[in-house]
């Protein structure tokens, strides 16, 4: 071999291509960069879903406490006869009242309402039940015949309420899981709703309701 053979030779081999080593070295640093970019594709999607899924959880949460403070914070007293209790049902997962129509326009002034519990795919669900009121009859809060509805939550772990009196005999954070008193309206209800396993906690909806005297007659 003549020393230009020797001497161009090595120049010919690297024009020809890549060796085995070099390939292998390329190869492996770009599937680091796929993984390292699918990674970070993955971590952008998780992110973005939860970010989704709070604000859905967000905007559920007001819209229940909205449908039910309005509701509920509006409740009236209403005795269907001179000797019947009024017209309230409260339980620890039901809850039935007499409220101001959901809008106007409607063919009655006030409605029944029923708040009711039930099971659902993935635990329970809040049922919202109600039925224009009409005048001289006995509001219908436990049948539920006739009652159209909505869901108002879908799969939480629970909802449960509660009662507070507010006279004197009644110590304050006293909370009663039933209201058996047909003379009169509780001060408060609270309203607990236990989410779903890993969700967030929500704090306690607590109502005041306008009307918690003694019997009145109403229709």
């Amino acid at each position: 071999m003549t020393v230009d053979r020797a001497l161009t030779a090595p120049a010919r081999r690297g024009q020809d291509g890549f060796t085995l080593v070099e390939l292998v070295v390329a190869f492996s640093l770009l599937a680091l960069i796929v993984a390292m970019l699918g990674g970070g594709l993955r971590f952008g999607a998780a992110a973005w879903e939860g970010a989704e899924r709070r604000g859905a959880d967000l905007q559920s949460q007001q819209a229940f406490r909205s449908v039910v403070r309005r509701l509920l914070g509006s409740a009236v007293p209403v005795q269907p006869a001179e000797d019947r209790p009024l017209a309230f049902h409260g339980r620890p997962q039901r809850l039935g009242f007499v409220s101001a129509a959901p809008t106007d326009g409607l063919d009655a002034d006030r409605y029944a309402y029923l708040l009711r519990l039930d099971p659902a795919p993935s635990g329970q669900r809040l049922i919202l039940l109600w039925q224009p009121l009409v005048p001289g009859e006995e509001p219908n809060l436990i049948a539920e015949r006739g009652m159209r509805g909505t869901t108002l939550l879908e799969d939480v772990a629970g909802v449960a309420f509660s009662y507070r009196a507010g006279g004197p005999g009644d110590p304050v954070g006293h909370w009663q899981d039933a209201w058996s008193d047909g003379a009169t309206f509780p001060a408060l209800v609270r309203v607990s709703v236990s989410p779903a396993p890993g969700e967030k906690a929500w704090p306690d909806l607590v109502v005041p309701l306008r009307v918690s005297v003694a019997r009145r007659r109403g229709s």
